[in-house]
């Protein structure tokens, strides 16, 4: 088992932290703080929106990590 993967589990052990998304305070670290560009143009949002809706995502979910294009 990679550490990673025993760190992940680990985590599945103990409580949320006060962010109420995580339990692994590396996690919190690297989360963004709002919804996001990440550098791409409005075209590429649109499509990584839309990829992001074909694999499941909720409307919510991508709002929340992708500001609206």
């Amino acid at each position: 088992m990679t550490p990673l993967r025993r760190r992940y589990l680990a985590a599945l052990r103990t409580p949320l932290l006060p962010c109420g998304i995580h339990r692994d305070p590396l996690l919190c670290e690297v989360a963004p703080t709002a919804p996001s560009s990440f550098g791409l143009t409005r075209r590429e949002l649109a499509a990584e929106r839309a990829r992001l809706r074909a694999a499941g995502w909720s409307t919510a979910d991508v709002a929340e990590r992708l500001l609206p294009a």
